[in-house]
């Protein structure tokens, strides 16, 4: 397997992860060497760490990646083990899907002295899942990202996971495609594994049941003082296992809600939970409210801190439109995700015209069934909350 680099800075880097300055100057060296690209991917992302996924500079640094796909420098990988196409973290390889564990914990080693990972994404299809030999893998412990999907984990297979020693540092914690199922879930949100995580994904895991054990697992369950980033899309959750999930996570600054039927009352519940305080990232993409349930979220009182907003496909139309051109919720948007509704010239023009989002930086009005003309002012617009 070719290395990222060879010499003493990269391994360094590999040692101290979490020490931009080191790789700073590893781009200094990869320039020296006449690999600029490389270089300035390293500086780049190394500054944009701190800065919010919804920014526009977030927007100009894919662009200019896609023009400079050599500067990922991915290291070969054997068959069974692949980079996903965002793998870099801070300008190196840090993201890694899995497809075959055996193949993995085969080439563990190699991989590891090749790149920074940080984060696996792992398919657990296989029946049974060797998850007390992978977890075995003393190398776990430069992982604080864990992705599982297919792997239906219950109870047994959630205690392996919180008790062993390689995955101390575990930060971030996701299962999607009936990754977990009831029991699993009960036994992750009472565990002290839970306790730690600071972000926890549940994709796709309840579909069929409409979101019940999600009710089942997190009624009377402990708060989870730690969590900041939760992930419950599509699984068919209504207003009222909502209602049971956010009673214990009162410290959010980001909710996932896409593919949800929460219709009004949905919204009517994160308008007013004590619980969302915090809250700077929400996600509602197709979670069909009508013209009652935009009046509340636009009228929020409980969301003062937020700054980045998606209601795609929605079907909201004009009257919706004017309800969030009236928006108080509004003052701190920095990002605004209003693409695939039916809002029409009407009520693009309201929203264009409204005083109500004094700091948005980026706005996406597409797919709302717009004239040639109202689509210019719309791109117009976008370009002009950019400049901002």
């Amino acid at each position: 397997m070719a290395a990222v680099a060879d010499g003493d800075l990269l391994s360094a880097v590999l040692a101290q992860p979490d020490d931009d300055s080191l790789r700073i100057v590893y781009a200094d060296q990869l320039e020296e060497r006449g690999e600029l690209a490389r270089a300035t991917l390293i500086r780049m992302e190394c500054a944009l760490a701190s800065v919010p996924p919804y920014d526009a500079r977030w927007l100009q640094h894919w662009q200019w990646l896609a023009e400079h796909r050599g500067a990922l420098g991915l290291p070969s990988l054997p068959s069974g083990v692949e980079w996903p196409p965002l793998a870099t973290e801070r300008g190196l390889p840090s993201r890694l899907r899995v497809n075959d564990v055996d193949t993995f914990l085969t080439h563990a080693a190699a991989i590891f002295a090749a790149a920074p990972i940080r984060h696996l994404h792992i398919d657990a299809r296989a029946n049974p899942f060797p998850l007390a030999r992978f977890l075995a893998s003393p190398l776990l412990a430069r992982i604080t990202s864990l992705q599982f999907q297919l792997g239906r984990f219950g109870a047994d297979a959630i205690e392996m996971l919180e008790n062993a020693e390689s995955v101390q540092h575990l930060e971030q914690l996701s299962f999607e495609f009936e990754g977990i199922v009831d029991g699993g879930l009960h036994h992750l949100v009472r565990s002290p594994l839970a306790q730690r995580l600071s972000r926890l994904g549940l994709y796709d895991n309840f579909f069929l049941n409409h979101g019940s054990s999600l009710t089942r697992a997190f009624h009377d369950a402990p708060s989870l003082p730690a969590l900041r980033q939760l992930e419950l899309g599509r699984n068919r959750l209504d207003a009222e296992v909502l209602r049971v999930v956010l009673a214990v996570v009162g410290n959010l600054t980001a909710l996932e809600l896409h593919d949800n039927p929460l219709g009004d009352d949905g919204f009517r519940l994160l308008a007013e939970s004590p619980s969302l305080l915090h809250l700077t990232n929400l996600g509602l993409d197709k979670t069909g409210p009508r013209l009652a349930g935009v009046r509340a979220l636009s009228s929020a009182g409980g969301l003062p801190a937020l700054r980045s907003l998606s209601l795609r496909h929605n079907r909201l139309g004009p009257t919706s439109a004017r309800a969030l051109a009236g928006a108080t919720l509004g003052s701190e948007l920095r990002f605004l995700d209003l693409s695939g509704n039916v809002l029409g010239d009407a009520g693009v023009a309201l929203i264009i015209a409204s005083p109500s989002f004094p700091s948005l930086e980026r706005a996406d009005l597409r797919d709302n069934q717009l004239g040639p003309e109202t689509a210019a002012r719309a791109q117009g617009w976008f370009l002009e909350t950019q400049r901002r």
